[in-house]
């Protein structure tokens, strides 16, 4: 038979267990509301960005906005290369 003294320690220290492991979990649900806060922030100026600056409003319509323009600096640098190779072709440096 176990001696009602050890019983009640072991219970006391499940009980501490517990309660440690449910303040490490509660400083870890605050520390995650604090970053939700913060990158919360930082999407909303991420969003008044785009509408001030490039009158878009919403990340699809700057994926959208982002692509198209990807595609003209591209067209841009291939006009570039071209009219540089047809300079040294007619011009020796």
């Amino acid at each position: 038979m176990v001696p009602r003294q050890n019983n009640s320690v072991a219970k006391k220290i499940d009980k501490q267990q517990i309660i440690e492991e449910i303040n490490s979990l509660s400083a870890m649900i605050e520390e995650a509301k604090k970053n939700e806060a913060n990158l919360s922030g930082r999407i909303q100026e991420a969003m008044r960005r785009l509408k001030e600056e490039f009158k878009l409003s919403s990340f699809e319509e700057a994926e959208k906005e982002l692509t198209k323009l990807e595609s003209e600096i591209a067209g841009l640098f291939s006009s570039v290369q071209k009219k540089f190779a047809e300079l040294k072709e007619n011009y020796s440096w």
